[in-house]
């Protein structure tokens, strides 16, 4: 068996990856059992501000629901949690409702700035999303949601895509001035049922999506991606998968800071992949790509609707609703990642440095 092989086979990265589908099915059905869990947000007040918060990939995945709060008018930031325990906190009251998105509920920034926030007087209103509720983030919440993903012993796949419909929900009841928690139910339903069968046709295409990938970062040393709106999340997660999977150097931008000083950057050592999920900004982000892609550096875009974006390689994911589709368009880096840790003599999945859970700051 040659060195790839060994490496490749049955790797649980891959599992991991072809298991997104299910797992948003898995985490729609536990929060369509966790209705009782909305109906206690929808009476909240909305007068104070919403802050959303986590470490690594739960953190890129707010993203998405804090872009869809601010669309309609609510007054939401994003911190990271570290920052937010080190330097922020004072900036929490009892008027705030305080999200907290982590996997397995005990990263230790998590773990301490619950423990600092028990002791105030003024202790925000917390919410806590994550997979299983044997944990203290869930124990110290006054709302919690489980995922119910399942075991995940690989960097986030299965487990980020299930935060995104806990968030999308969560973003849901907060946006609206009369929530009917059905309607919302429901909504996330359609959101997941789509989701789920665009990522499961992508799977479908994996020899093909793997070339596109491997063509755009081949003999690139320098990886950036770029994304707006929800898009930044894909962008956030993507760079993070690459570093953490395969070792290899990624940076994500939001797409219009590149035109601002990086685009010093381009030369033949770089690859810019263009994630365009945003009606919005899609004819910007597909002209700017057409752009780039007359060289020298290698570009792709990676979007929801099919369409050629001049000389650079394209992959669509299909119509998928914007509150879901960073879990889609994370699948060409994902398959990316993994070939990349191949070629590089490291099994996909497996940690060299770092751990599955953070427990030390």
């Amino acid at each position: 068996m040659s060195e790839r092989a060994a490496l490749a086979g049955g790797d649980r990265f891959l599992t991991e990856i072809g298991g997104q589908p299910e797992a948003m099915r898995r985490a729609y059905r536990a929060l369509a059992g966790q209705a009782d869990r909305l109906v206690d947000l929808a009476r909240r007040p909305r007068a104070g501000t919403i802050v959303m918060t986590g470490m690594g990939s739960s953190y890129d995945a707010c993203h998405v629901p804090v872009t869809m709060l601010a669309e309609s008018g609510s007054r939401t930031s994003l911190v990271n949690a570290a920052e937010l325990l080190h330097f922020q906190s004072a900036s929490l009251d009892g008027r705030t409702t305080l999200v907290v998105v982590s996997q397995s509920g005990r990263s230790v920034e998590i773990v301490r700035l619950l423990e600092d926030l028990a002791r105030r007087p003024d202790r925000p209103f917390v919410v806590a999303i994550t997979n299983g509720t044997d944990n203290p983030l869930a124990a110290g919440a006054d709302v919690a949601f489980d995922t119910a993903v399942g075991d995940e012993l690989g960097p986030s796949t299965m487990t980020f895509a299930g935060s995104l419909v806990a968030l999308d929900a969560v973003a849901r009841v907060f946006a609206l001035a009369e929530t009917d928690v059905d309607d919302v139910v429901r909504a996330v339903g359609a959101d997941v049922d789509g989701a789920a069968t665009a990522a499961e046709a992508l799977l479908a295409e994996r020899a093909t999506v793997i070339a596109t990938m491997v063509r755009w970062a081949t003999a690139r040393p320098y990886l950036v991606i770029l994304g707006r709106g929800t898009a930044r999340t894909t962008a956030d997660m993507a760079a993070l998968t690459i570093k953490e999977v395969a070792g290899a150097s990624a940076e994500a931008l939001v797409a219009a800071d590149f035109r601002h000083g990086p685009l010093e950057l381009i030369d033949p050592s770089l690859a810019v992949a263009f994630v365009t999920l945003e009606v919005a900004t899609d004819a910007i982000d597909r002209s700017f790509a057409a752009e780039l892609s007359t060289g020298p550096a290698s570009v792709v875009v990676v979007g929801r609707e099919p369409g050629s974006v001049g000389a650079a390689a394209s992959i669509a994911i299909g119509p998928v609703d914007r509150r879901l589709a960073p879990a889609v368009a994370m699948i060409p880096f994902q398959l990316l990642a993994r070939e990349l840790a191949i070629e590089r003599g490291r099994r996909p999945g497996e940690f060299k440095q770092a751990s599955k859970v953070t427990t030390r700051e």
